[in-house]
C-alpha cells in the first residue's frame, strides 16, 4: 500500500495509531528526519497514497479524523512557528490554520530555519537543523548551542520553544544534530547508534559541530554543546574525544558510567550488556564508551572557578581526570 522509502510512518506515538480513518479517505502520518507529512489514500480502488500539501516544514504531531466526516485535522508546529491545527478539505485540497491554539506572544517571523546535512566519518550524511535570526552574518563568530540525543530511536522533531526563542532573539544560533541511535530515518539508523555500534552517535555529533564551523556558523570559541541523560554518553564521549573543538559544554544528569549505570534492563539493552552481565564484548565496548574511562593517563583537571566548568591545563587536557584512568579499582581499558 505505501512504497517502502527513507521515511518513518509514525501517529500518536511511533508505531501507534498510525492509521486514520475518515469518510473519504485513509489518512497516516510519515516523517523524514522528523520533517512530518500526511499521505492520504483514498477508498477508491486501484487508488495510490498521495502527500498533502502543507502550509509548511515542521513537525506534524498529530491526525484527527472523524470515520463520518471527510478530511482531517492536522496538529503542526515548526522551529519558527507556534504549533495550531490546519483543516484539510478534501475537495479543494486546501489546508487552512483553525486559530485552536491561543496566539503566541512571541513573534518569531524573523527566525529562519534551514535543514543541512554533515558528512560524518564513515561517509553517512547526518541531518543538522540550524536555527537563527533572518540577516545574521555568517562570520564564525556568533554564539552556538549544539544540542543532540542519540538514544532509544527517539526523534528530535522540530518545535517552537520560547526559551529557544530567548536564545535566538539574542543573537544565537540553535543547532540539533539527528544522530544515529535516534529515530529520524527509522530502525536501521537506532541500531546504527547502540552497543558496538555507539560511537556513531558521537562522532556523528562531533562532525555536525566541524560542519558549524567549517560553514561560518560558529567558530570553537563561541560554540557550546548541550544534552542530558542517554545524551551524556553523546556530550562525554565529545569532549574527551575532541576537546579542543568546544568552549562549553552541559552534561545534565548525564549516563557516563554505562557499565554501573546499565544494571537496568533497559540501558542495559541500549548501550552494553543484559543485566547479569553477560555479553563480554558489548561489556568491554561499554567500558570504552563510557566518557569516565576516556581520560588517559597524566591528564589534568582544571576548573574555571567562575563558571564551574573544566579548561585546558596543558596542550588538551580540558576536563580529563588525573588517577590514571581507573575508576574505584576497576581499570578502563
Amino acid at each position: 500500500m505505501v512504497p517502502q522509502s527513507s521515511a518513518v510512518l509514525t501517529g500518536s506515538y511511533v508505531g501507534a495509531n498510525v492509521l486514520r480513518p475518515a469518510k473519504d479517505a485513509l489518512y497516516f502520518q510519515q516523517a523524514v528526519a522528523g520533517i512530518g507529512k500526511v499521505l492520504r489514500l483514498s477508498y477508491q480502488p486501484g487508488s495510490n497514497p498521495a502527500a498533502i500539501s502543507l502550509p509548511f516544514d515542521g513537525s506534524v504531531d498529530d491526525v484527527v479524523t472523524d470515520i463520518t466526516a471527510p478530511g482531517a485535522l492536522v496538529d503542526m508546529t515548526s522551529w519558527t512557528r507556534p504549533g495550531d491545527y490546519y483543516r484539510f478539505n478534501p475537495v479543494t485540497a486546501a489546508v487552512d490554520p483553525m486559530h485552536l491554539v491561543p496566539e503566541n506572544a512571541v513573534d518569531p517571523k524573523d527566525f529562519f530555519s534551514e535543514e543541512k546535512m554533515a558528512p560524518a566519518p564513515d561517509g553517512t550524511l547526518i541531518p543538522l537543523s540550524i536555527v537563527y535570526k533572518k540577516g545574521m552574518r555568517l562570520d564564525g563568530n556568533n554564539p552556538t548551542a549544539l544540542i543532540g540525543y542519540g538514544a532509544y530511536g527517539e526523534v528530535w522533531k522540530p518545535g517552537f520553544s520560547r526559551r529557544n526563542s530567548e536564545w535566538i532573539e539574542r543573537g544565537g544560533i540553535l543547532a540539533v544534530a539527528h544522530v544515529r541511535g535516534g529515530g529520524e530515518f527509522g530502525e536501521q539508523w537506532r541500531l546504527a547508534g547502540q552497543k558496538l555500534t555507539k560511537p556513531n552517535s558521537w562522532r556523528d555529533f562531533i562532525a555536525s559541530a566541524q560542519y558549524l564551523i567549517d560553514h561560518k556558523y560558529t567558530s570553537t570559541p563561541k560554540l557550546g554543546i548541550w544534552s542530558q541523560s542517554a545524551g551524556g554518553i553523546l556530550i562525554g564521549r565529545a569532549v574527551t574525544e575532541r576537546p579542543d573543538l568546544f568552549a562549553a559544554a552541559v552534561d545534565g544528569v548525564p549516563c557516563s558510567d554505562t557499565p554501573r549505570n546499565g544494571n537496568g534492563c533497559e540501558w542495559a539493552a541500549q548501550y552494553s550488556r543484559d543485566r547479569h552481565g553477560h555479553h563480554e564484548r558489548r561489556f568491554s565496548r561499554a567500558v570504552r564508551d563510557e566518557p569516565i574511562c576516556a581520560y588517559k593517563a597524566g591528564d589534568k583537571i582544571s576548573r574555571d572557578s567562575g563558571h564551574g566548568g573544566s579548561q585546558r591545563s596543558k596542550g588538551r587536557s580540558v576536563g580529563r581526570r588525573e588517577d590514571g584512568g581507573k575508576d574505584g579499582g576497576r581499570e578502563c581499558k
